[in-house]
């Protein structure tokens, strides 16, 4: 087997050998905190970071997700406007525990979700907290 280092680059995927998909980057936790703009459909490209600020949200928002890795964790803090209360709709494909998305966040308050992607169709989501002010 080659070595990691041989193997991948950071930024790249290794394609066509046992380490495809895998991105030192990532794995390493080298990525800022990337921000996303508020609009009524947000994506998060996993090949530019996995930690990402969202928000100010000024409405209810839709949450999708781009070039994600099969292993891969990335977190999403979110930063809710002066009205707060504002709904997310994430992909239906999350797991998150008991079976229900997380509560909203207060006016002027951030939340922060943690999520992997654990095969090739389906997340498992973590609720880190919320009403952070």
């Amino acid at each position: 087997m080659a070595p990691l280092s041989s193997a991948v680059t950071a930024g790249n995927n290794a394609k066509g050998s046992e380490y495809n998909n895998l991105r030192l980057d990532w794995l390493l936790g080298l990525k800022a905190l990337t921000a996303v703009a508020d609009a009524a459909s947000m994506t998060f490209d996993l090949a530019v970071s996995n930690f990402f600020l969202a928000g100010a949200l000024t409405a209810s928002r839709t949450f999708v997700f781009s070039n994600v890795v099969t292993g891969q964790p990335f977190t999403i803090i979110v930063l809710e406007d002066g009205t707060g209360g504002h709904t997310i709709t994430w992909p239906a494909n999350i797991k998150w525990p008991s079976g229900s998305a997380p509560p909203n966040t207060n006016a002027s308050a951030y939340s922060m979700f943690t999520l992997v992607r654990v095969d090739a169709t389906n997340y498992i989501g973590t609720f880190n907290g919320f009403n952070f002010s």
